[in-house]
């Protein structure tokens, strides 16, 4: 490891590359990953396959906010806190789509984005979190300044993970996801935090909360068995 991580203490390390790559890889092969697919599919009448994919790419990019320096410049003594990597990765995860135009004219894509990929990578530390705190970092996060290390590392895990989906928008995703933390510097794109804090308190649909939890669900399962396996 090159001092990238997704975890520090004392002698137990995790690089970050090895994580995201390992929670992506598990989700992949998750027995509700088909199931949970297909109704959401079913539901918006999205393609199934395009709808698994991006169930992977919320588990391949859920902790993409750690590279931040704000983190990893404290790793060298250890590193266990990474508050506020959650509304950091969905910002730029939701930069890249923005860049990649895909909201603009689609009412149903824009919400099968947040049941699938964006409400998951925000809400993974739900439990941890009050919706005032999270209020306040989608106000406050406004850019992200990449580590180097992690500006190498990330983006080459990325490209090297291209193959874990089938469709060529995800693909596209994963790409500019890449391309933005190779850069270095991050200008996150203004979303639209409370409208997003709306739905989150009230859901405007119970099929969306229930999906959106039922994913968030997958990840946080992929997640929490690829940390205990590598941090104990």
């Amino acid at each position: 490891m090159r001092g990238c991580y997704a975890y520090k203490k004392g002698e137990k390390a995790e690089g970050l590359a090895e994580h995201l790559a390992e929670v992506a890889e598990r989700c992949r092969e998750h027995r509700l990953l088909d199931p949970v697919a297909s109704k959401i599919a079913r539901e918006y009448s999205k393609p199934v396959g395009y709808v698994r994919d991006l169930i992977v790419a919320s588990c391949l990019l859920h902790d993409i906010g750690k590279a931040c320096e704000c983190y990893q410049k404290k790793c060298g003594g250890g590193c266990e806190d990474f508050s506020g990597h959650d509304v950091r990765g969905y910002k730029l995860v939701y930069t890249a789509i923005r860049r990649l135009g895909w909201e603009d004219e689609d009412e149903v894509l824009r919400v099968v984005l947040r049941v699938d990929l964006l409400v998951p990578i925000l809400m993974h530390h739900y439990y941890q979190r009050s919706l005032e705190r999270l209020w306040d970092d989608l106000l406050s996060i406004v850019d992200i300044h990449i580590w180097p290390p992690c500006a190498e590392d990330l983006p080459a895990m990325l490209k090297g993970k291209i193959d874990l989906f089938e469709n060529r928008e995800v693909r596209e995703l994963v790409e500019e996801v890449a391309k933005l933390i190779g850069g270095g510097h991050i200008v996150l794109d203004a979303s639209n935090p409370r409208r997003l804090l709306e739905e989150l308190q009230g859901y405007t649909a119970a099929f969306w909360k229930l999906a959106a939890m039922a994913v968030t669900a997958i990840l946080n399962d992929c997640d929490g068995r690829v940390a205990h396996a590598r941090r104990r």
